[in-house]
């Protein structure tokens, strides 16, 4: 039931890219699958939900989705006409562009797919200890799995026992919930998936601009940045946020560079599915949604706009109004209700932000090394608007990002400084990783290194 389980989720994912974006590349269609079907598994659940249906009946949702996916790939099938040929394959020859491939690449390679195979171990053999884990999203999808609904026994109004981390929207609670009802003990098997996504899309997009060295370089740095590598092996809505975010909005970048509307949608899809992952999510949904403002700006189209902020408002108004009307959840937000100003409170805020940002104990040289590469590209940022677009949406984000924090209902003393920057703050931050990593592999001094110092003649 496990294997069936997760091959269907692929597949129906598989079918979904087929369907809203059949020209992108075969192995990215792979990389965004699973993530992809996992967005679609918890929509159907959620449908199941609120039509009453047990969503302990497994076996019916996995035969609803295997049929769905058989249905779009029919579709897909008859609209693209594709030719499957083995010719195709051999034409490209591989093995000539091995030559791309240096003794470094396999080095950097080694090491990704060593540290992976312990992240993997670790993930697979270790107990969930991560206390919002335990008390939120894993709490709720051991109720689910017991119980067959989202509503269950823990929203009881006479001796409710859920808190605000049980109230995070439903993407992950639930694919958890499914790991547990198709016989896995732990749910991380769920993260674990996230995490290799978020690695091997990673390389795919750096590799769209640069060269093998430099994907597999950066994407070592992503991947031994402490704090997040930590994470990529907890059961934890975090990493699934990462990907969808940061693999969107790259997704959407791409888009607004090389004008391929498949990305557009991918984009789309992606970040609808962040905000129904978390709802800070929207901090970057407003990223993303800046690159399409300007596109339609130059070409004076409203409609992609439109269809963005229809998708990602959506994703969280249905949840909100879940929470309201069916969960009827008063668990008070930390958020204050009225806006105030408070230089002091900033002012601590952002001492516990600055140590957090730039502790290399959280992020190792990640983010040291993406300010090092726009204060060393300064003269191309302006002479040549080089990135200027993915800064300008990285830094509007992280401000938006920060802005959040400012709007919780705390002081920032000492006391209430372990719950919000170092915790929250730092494990939000993940989504921004591979988004400055991008910037770092890609400005035209780091393509000048690999493409002309590092590469083999």
């Amino acid at each position: 039931m496990k294997l069936i389980g997760w091959i269907t989720v692929f597949f129906l994912g598989l079918s979904i890219i087929n369907i809203i974006a059949y020209r992108i590349k075969a192995i990215e269609k792979i990389s965004f699958a699973f993530p992809i079907g996992m967005g679609a598994n918890s929509i159907i659940f959620f449908i199941f939900e609120l039509l009453h249906i047990s969503l302990k009946s497994i076996d019916l949702i996995i035969g609803i989705e295997l049929a769905l996916g058989i249905v779009l790939s029919i579709i897909t099938i008859r609209k693209m006409r594709p030719v499957f040929s083995f010719e195709l394959i051999f034409k490209k020859n591989v093995l000539k562009k091995s030559g791309m491939l240096n003794l470094s690449w396999f080095f950097f390679m080694g090491v990704i797919l060593f540290v992976a195979y312990i992240m993997i171990r670790k993930s697979l053999f270790w107990p969930i200890v991560q206390f919002d884990s335990i008390a939120g999203y894993d709490f709720v999808a051991k109720a689910m799995a017991t119980e067959g609904t989202l509503n269950s026994s823990i929203f009881n109004s006479e001796n409710p026992v859920y808190s605000i981390r049980s109230l995070y929207p439903p993407l992950a609670p639930i694919n958890f919930g499914f790991a547990y009802l198709l016989g896995h003990t732990s749910s991380q098997i769920v993260v674990l998936i996230f995490f290799l996504c978020t690695i091997s899309s990673f390389y795919l997009f750096l590799k769209r601009n640069s060269t093998h060295l430099c994907a597999a370089f950066f994407t070592l740095l992503l991947l031994i940045t402490p704090e997040y590598a930590a994470f990529s092996t907890i059961s934890s809505s975090n990493i699934p946020c990462t990907f969808y975010t940061s693999i969107g909005m790259l997704c959407l970048y791409t888009w607004f560079t090389e004008k391929d509307q498949n990305y557009f949608t991918i984009g789309v899809v992606l970040m609808a599915f962040a905000v129904w992952t978390r709802t800070e999510a929207i901090v970057f949904a407003a990223g993303g949604g800046f690159m399409i403002l300007l596109d339609g700006i130059r070409n004076k189209k409203k409609i992609p706009l439109l269809i963005f902020g229809l998708a990602c408002f959506a994703a969280l108004a249905l949840w909100q109004w879940y929470i309201k009307q069916i969960l009827h959840a008063s668990f008070a937000q930390p958020v204050l209700d009225h806006i105030t100003w408070d230089p002091e409170k900033l002012g601590r805020m952002f001492d516990q932000i600055k140590h957090v940002t730039f502790s290399t104990v959280y992020f190792g040289v990640t983010i040291l090394l993406f300010i090092g590469m726009v204060v060393l590209n300064i003269k191309n940022i302006f002479s040549n608007r080089d990135q200027v677009i993915l800064l300008i949406s990285i830094f509007s984000t992280w401000l938006l990002y920060v802005a959040v924090f400012y709007f919780i209902n705390t002081d920032y003393t000492s006391s209430s400084m372990e719950g919000w920057i170092f915790s929250g703050y730092k494990r939000g931050m993940f989504c921004f990783l591979p988004l400055i990593l991008f910037y770092s592999a890609n400005n035209k001094i780091s393509q000048q290194v690999f493409n002309k110092y590092l590469s083999l003649p």
